[in-house]
């Protein structure tokens, strides 16, 4: 299966999903590293829905990133710690591959 299509049944496009596959075909380093970024999140969130949206930054032009919003119905301080656990196991590592373009964080139920 082609990952563009893994990122479609995985990820819930939030936004115009022509938007979202059209930064994705812009920056295709992405791609690759979002299959990975989801096998990664369920380890840690592995009941939370996955949401891509495109946000734009109004005073620095070019400045599109992808966000990844992991939305949880755990407990703030849970949902932090395993963030963290996340962040440490294989986010940090993974940041530089991003270029600037790849942002996740969490969205509370």
């Amino acid at each position: 299966m082609r990952q563009l299509d893994l990122l479609q049944q995985w990820y819930v496009f939030r936004g115009e999903r022509t938007e979202i596959l059209h930064f994705l075909e812009m920056n295709p380093f992405l791609t690759p590293l979002l299959v990975e970024t989801y096998t990664n999140i369920r380890q840690f969130f592995p009941y939370s829905l996955v949401y891509l949206i495109i946000t734009t930054d109004s005073e620095e032009f070019g400045s599109d990133r992808l966000n990844v919003f992991i939305a949880t119905d755990l407990d703030p301080d849970e949902a932090l710690d395993a963030l963290s656990a996340f962040d440490e196991k294989w986010w940090l590592s993974s940041l530089e591959r991003t270029q600037g373009k790849l942002c996740i964080t969490l969205e509370f139920l």
